[in-house]
């Protein structure tokens, strides 16, 4: 029997990279990891399969994108074998350990390139201590940091960040920038001066506040003085309270009293002190005074509040926003991932790029009828047969006739001269019977009135809808956060760059100066959200039409009268089903084709 050749092995590579591990050269970036992993998988004569990179993420745990998709497809077999440079590409520590515990569990065998351990007791304790040296480096980088940053402080240096309002930070004089290996430059460190402009302010507000002992006119004072900044009690309450106007500077228990010049004395930041604790009297509060709190204007519009749903989390994602070199960006984040660390593919989306993509994907049906008519067709293939409401009305009739019938019998018993209290009594409970059955065909009528709506019109919307990115240009904020509500139901995000969205297009009714509206579906596509070319769309059964509240509309807009998808029944041929609008007929209806 000829043996069976065996199929060359498997392998993916991982590859990581942290930010203080980017600044080095040698086996340490994410391409000389890719290098070297190639060449080590040459040497075996295997086959790369996969890759998987996270770049700017430490090792010291293993809450990591690609480490837990590489373990998703270890799971299903994807492969045989992960090459890794050095083992603290996976983990660091302790989490290695556990790294290389789940891919054995997987059938998954782990490659190191770089560190090699004999099987025997020697290597295994070799490898040991370096996974120790691995997870105490974070450490040391932390014990290392903590010292430079006290060393900074006791040399009167500032330690980094935005320098308090009053001073600016300039280099030290004498000191000069350090090359160092590769080409880069150490800048030399920085110290905290007074600000020409700014200094004197902080001196003001000091002045006032021990004269006033109120914030409110601080605040008043600051706003007038720098209209151009956002003032708040909180910001004056930290401007009275922040040590680095009397030249103090802490890091950790680190404290230099002497770090840099002085905008107020002692005695004056103690009398502050002093005034701050003492409680604030109801008639000295700065709403009482006419300082109304500063309302801040978010530069972002989230149009989609509370209509952007996470797909895999099943939960309603909330706006929220970071500051970064171009200015704040704004999100839709999933709250159970974001706040209570659980796994979700999405997380979080972005909310200028979320926006676009809906913004096209509506101006690309208003632009194409025969775009709005195949989903109005699909979605009527998708309508329900008749709903259970008619046969409840023709039985709550039915039993009212024969209620009727029954009591004209006994009142003709009675009038026969049969009459007693029995006969009294049970035609007083046949009258009581029929009132009950009169509401119940009543709330049956009202029920199905309500759920009469015309079908929309694909041409109509069309030319209603035609300019709608020209429209959407020239609107306010608040605007297009109204005009985004009523036409778009929901948005369910079942991965960062695919999700489903259900619109709700709007068509003008012939009889009055309202507007109808008929859901459908559009699923995003896997392609990446600022590309809306490619995404395609499916139609989506609404049910019926029920009639909301009026709703006043920006002045671009007529009023509208929205309808929500609930239980619409299906038009037949039989004209008692059809839709309660005149002229209506199936057979022009271009949605029913």
């Amino acid at each position: 029997m000829r043996p069976k050749k065996k199929a060359p092995q498997r392998f993916a590579i991982y590859l990581r990279c942290s930010t203080d591990d980017q600044r080095f050269g040698d086996f340490t970036t994410i391409d000389t990891q890719r290098e070297l992993n190639k060449e080590r998988i040459a040497e075996l004569g295997g086959e790369l399969v996969a890759e998987y990179a996270d770049e700017g993420k430490t090792g010291s745990n293993l809450n990591r994108a690609a480490w837990r998709k590489m373990l998703a497809d270890a799971d299903i077999r994807k492969f045989d074998a992960v090459v890794v440079t050095y083992m603290s590409r996976l983990a660091r520590g302790e989490a290695y350990h556990v790294a290389e515990y789940l891919l054995k569990e997987e059938k998954v065998t782990v490659e190191l390139v770089k560190e090699k351990f004999s099987p025997d007791m020697v290597g295994q304790l070799h490898k040991g201590l370096q996974i120790v040296m691995d997870g105490n480096y974070c450490r040391q980088v932390s014990e290392w940091t903590r010292t430079k940053q006290e060393s900074m402080v006791a040399h009167g240096y500032h330690t980094g960040g935005v320098p308090a309002y009053g001073f600016r930070s300039e280099t030290v004089p004498g000191m000069e920038p350090i090359n160092l290996t590769g080409g880069k430059v150490k800048p030399p460190p920085k110290r905290l001066v007074p600000d020409e402009n700014a200094a004197p302010i902080v001196r003001h507000c000091f002045d006032i506040y021990l004269q006033s002992g109120n914030m409110g006119q601080v605040l008043r004072f600051l706003r007038e003085a720098e209209p151009g900044r956002s003032w708040t009690i909180d910001t004056v309450r930290r401007i009275l309270t922040n040590e680095k106007y009397i030249g103090v500077a802490r890091f950790g228990e680190k404290v230099n009293l002497q770090a840099h010049e002085a905008l107020v004395t002692h005695e004056t930041f103690q009398a502050a002190q002093e005034k701050l604790a003492k409680p604030m009297k109801p008639e000295e509060a700065p709403e009482v005074l006419g300082y109304v709190k500063e309302q801040r204007v978010d530069p972002i519009g989230y149009y989609l509040r509370g209509k952007v749903r996470c797909g895999h989390c099943d939960c309603l994602m909330t706006p929220a926003g970071h500051y970064g070199s171009s200015g704040k960006v704004g999100y839709y984040q999933c709250p159970r991932a974001c706040k209570h660390g659980a796994e979700c593919t999405v997380k979080r989306v972005n909310a200028h790029t979320l926006h676009e993509v809906v913004v096209a994907e509506i101006a690309r049906c208003a632009k194409h009828p025969t775009r709005l008519t195949t989903l109005i067709r699909e979605a009527a293939k998708r309508l329900p047969e008749t709903d259970d409401l008619s046969a409840d009305l023709v039985r709550h009739k039915r039993n009212r006739r024969e209620t009727d019938k029954k009591i004209a019998r006994l009142v003709a018993a009675i009038r026969d001269g049969g009459s007693s209290a029995a006969l009294n009594k049970e035609v007083r409970q046949l009258e009581a019977l029929g009132a009950e059955q009169d509401t119940k065909i009543a709330e049956g009528q009202a029920r199905l009135g309500s759920l009469s709506a015309p079908r929309p019109d694909s041409a109509a919307l069309a030319a209603l809808w035609g300019d709608f990115s020209c429209r959407w240009q020239q609107l306010s904020l608040e605007e297009r956060t109204f005009l985004l509500g009523c036409l778009v139901d929901s948005v369910t995000m079942l991965e960062k760059e695919k999700g489903a969205l259900r619109l709700r297009l709007c068509l003008p009714e012939t009889s009055q100066d309202s507007i109808c509206i008929v859901g459908f579906e559009t699923h995003l596509g896997a392609n990446p959200l600022p590309n809306p070319t490619s995404y395609t769309s499916r139609g989506y059964a609404p049910r019926s039409f029920r009639r909301l509240p009026s709703l006043q509309a920006p002045a671009l807009f007529p009023s509208l009268y929205c309808y929500t998808v609930s239980q619409r029944r299906r038009c037949t041929s039989d004209p008692a089903h059809r839709p309660t609008r005149a002229g209506y007929s199936r057979a022009n209806d271009p949605a029913c084709r």
